[in-house]
């Protein structure tokens, strides 16, 4: 993943894009970190938006871990 936040583009990306964008292939990777806090996310539904933001700083190392 790339180290600097995107200029343009979406706030909240689906679980499996955020799952493609950290290179997670077990979605139930996704689910802990969703649930630990370690990523930030909305459920809408069934569905789950994660937050770009909070995948960058996850990358990066700059999340407590909801701890």
């Amino acid at each position: 993943m790339n180290d600097t936040m995107p200029q343009t583009g979406p706030l909240l990306v689906s679980r499996s894009k955020a799952m493609e964008m950290l290179d997670v292939r077990d979605g139930r990777v996704m689910n802990r970190l969703i649930s630990q806090g370690k990523v930030k996310a909305v459920r809408i539904g069934r569905q789950y938006r994660v937050n770009v933001a909070s995948l960058y700083a996850y990358a990066n190392g700059e999340t407590d871990g909801g701890e």
